[in-house]
């Protein structure tokens, strides 16, 4: 199994990141990765349980499931059911929002696990550490500033 881990601060409340990740359906907006997102059976995107079938460009899909959502602790977990662009099994992530207190910021930390053939591992590691968290997290970055700017 390999774990990949990414973490930032973010110059905003906790409430405001938050509000940007918490919609499970609407990623879209701040990864540049995800074409576009649909909930299946028309469940709610914050409903534990609901699935989300990606568009990824140029040709992927991926079905990703909602495992947890945590106001509280402001915390979102997901699992990757299946795709076509990754040879991996049993990805699962967390995003988790912690407040700064010194300066009203956020620290956001993304980890995930998976398992691949061991000579895919390092390959898939770097895409999904660099593809997914570290470009959205920068992705959230570009959507504070545009929430900043009004």
């Amino acid at each position: 199994m390999r774990t990949i881990y990414r973490s930032t601060v973010f110059d905003a409340p906790v409430a405001t990141v938050w509000s940007i990740i918490r919609d499970f359906n609407d990623w879209p907006r701040w990864l540049p990765i995800i074409g576009s997102s649909e909930i299946e059976d028309g469940l709610p995107s914050n409903a534990v349980g609901c699935v989300r079938t990606l568009r990824l460009p140029p040709e992927g899909l991926a079905r990703e499931r909602l495992l947890a959502l945590d106001d509280h602790t402001h915390t979102i977990t997901y699992a990757v059911e299946e795709t076509t662009s990754v040879a991996m099994r049993d990805y699962v992530a967390t995003i988790r929002l912690h407040a700064v207190t010194d300066g009203d910021r956020t620290f956001a930390e993304w980890s995930g696990s998976f398992d691949a053939a061991p000579e895919d591992e390092p390959e898939i590691a770097q895409m999904v550490g660099t593809r997914v968290y570290e470009s959205g997290l920068a992705g959230i970055r570009e959507r504070l500033r545009a929430l900043a700017a009004g």
